[in-house]
């Protein structure tokens, strides 16, 4: 028999089921009409989604009112986001498995790519590709680069349940993280992320775009997705457009909460004042520079908005390409790169500047205690001693990252995949990149049945920085076992 503390789990997850219904059903509106005003015929199957999803949430919210109050447990919110990422990518697939002639499989993989704006597709956008289908693609992306989780963890102040872990859990590092209101922050954060992608579909539109493919590349740069439209893609853009999205690239891979700060105390310096940030902005130069030498030496071109380009697309995981074959070398830091990713508390993927900055500190005050055994050494971020549960969260978190990586690309090479091949895809997958290498957008839209369900396994596993989901199935709730 359940316990009254895992009943009170399972009714609170069973009314924010229903909310995320609810809240969902909203979300398919803005399709619906775009389907009535082109015409579609898909407009009768987002229609019934809706249908469903309001008759569903009206009936779960009915059936189990407000849950007795209750702080949320660590483990309670992994499992809290692992339930809401799950419900998601579930019903946003149900679009696409109805409307295309595609496997289930397929569908959830479309969909788990956009929400975790990991920005692969196994569907192209051909000249009869319903727009309604084309808009919610990149709506998902959108709304995914903010982390669908937050849309529930707002609702959780009004059912009277705490729920500040959900943030931790979401952006994986609570050292940052010391405010106490958790649904103003999130109403800050939203709106720091509507205010961005607002100005960068009004400068791609100012800068010649049309205003839809503007809003487009807006949410795309912005979540830091890398989708591109097939018949407007970022190689034929002008210069203007591609610094656009260059800078916006960059704000979205950088924290927002540090953005909403600089905004509140209306000081620019304090934005740059950030450890992580000033690291980020370092290692972005140092690889433009890179790039750069390389491209002088191999092709005798002194273009610098290229290397810069491609910087910004690997480290942001934002993968949008210039439709270049990127081989060698090149290819090699690229990924490098992307396994770095951008800041923590933003909607970029990878390990994070953060981390890697704290795995350096740590190795130099080791190397330091070595010479020095008799010196006392501090390792400090951001001006604050880091913690012995910080430092060991980092080491967890990039070794599952590295350990994913090679069991990844072991499963693909055991399938069909040439070596080389699946450790690049694979590295994609688990980053949130998507398609930063161009040789294998083929390869990815030829998976099989298996390979799909690999790539959905990764791509959440990235996006939730594996601790959630091994928390979930390995850590039990009822009691904690002590590591062998």
């Amino acid at each position: 028999m359940f316990s009254f503390q895992k009943m009170t789990l399972v009714n609170l997850l069973l009314t924010l089921l229903g909310w995320v219904l609810l809240v969902f059903c909203v979300f398919l509106l803005p399709p619906i009409f775009i389907a009535l005003v082109y015409e579609e015929p898909v407009v009768s199957i987002f229609s019934g989604c809706a249908f469903l999803s309001l008759f569903l949430g009206g009936a779960f919210i009915f059936a189990f009112p407000r849950p007795i109050p209750n702080q949320l447990s660590l483990s309670q919110s992994f499992l809290v986001t692992l339930f809401l990422w799950s419900v998601i990518v579930f019903l946003s697939s149900l679009p696409f498995y109805a409307s295309l002639s595609c496997t289930f499989t397929a569908a959830l993989f479309e969909s788990s790519s956009c929400l975790t704006t990991t920005g692969l597709t196994l569907f192209p956008h051909p000249p009869h590709f319903p727009e309604s289908l084309h808009y919610w693609r990149f709506f998902l992306q959108w709304m995914g680069g903010f982390g669908i989780v937050l849309v529930a963890l707002t609702l959780i102040p009004a059912l009277k349940v705490g729920g500040s872990h959900l943030i931790f859990t979401e952006f994986s590092d609570r050292f940052e993280k010391n405010t106490p209101h958790t649904a103003t922050i999130t109403a800050y954060l939203l709106g720091v992320y509507v205010t961005l992608t607002f100005l960068c579909t009004i400068s791609l539109w100012f800068l010649g775009s049309p205003l839809k493919d503007s809003l487009y590349y807006g949410m795309s740069c912005v979540s830091t997705g890398g989708l591109e439209l097939e018949h407007r893609p970022v190689s034929v853009l002008n210069v203007g457009s591609k610094l656009v999205l260059i800078l916006f690239s960059i704000l979205g891979s950088c924290p927002f909460l540090a953005l909403m700060t600089c905004w509140k105390e209306r000081r620019l310096r304090s934005y740059f004042q950030n450890d992580q940030i000033k690291g980020y902005m370092k290692l972005l130069c140092f690889s433009t520079a890179i790039i750069w030498l390389w491209q002088f030496s191999h092709h005798h071109s002194a273009d610098l908005l290229t290397p810069l380009f491609k910087s910004v697309a690997a480290l942001s995981t934002s993968g949008m390409t210039l439709n270049m074959q990127d081989t060698g070398f090149l290819s090699l830091w690229l990924i490098f790169l992307s396994f770095i990713g951008g800041c923590s508390g933003s909607t970029a993927g990878g390990i994070k500047v953060f981390r890697l900055q704290i795995l350096y500190r740590v190795s130099k005050r080791e190397i330091l205690r070595m010479i020095r055994p008799l010196y006392f050494f501090v390792t400090l971020h951001n001006k604050r001693p880091v913690s012995s549960e910080t430092i060991s969260s980092v080491m967890t978190v990039s070794f599952l990252y590295l350990i994913a990586w090679v069991i990844f690309s072991l499963f693909f090479s055991f399938i069909r995949l040439p070596a080389y091949d699946a450790m690049m895809i694979s590295s994609s997958l688990i980053t949130n990149t998507g398609y930063l290498l161009t040789p294998y957008i083929q390869t990815v839209q030829h998976f099989s049945t298996f390979e799909l369900w690999l790539g959905i396994i990764a791509m959440l596993c990235g996006r939730l920085e594996f601790v959630t989901l091994l928390a979930v199935l390995v850590r039990p709730f009822s009691h904690t076992k002590a590591a062998s």
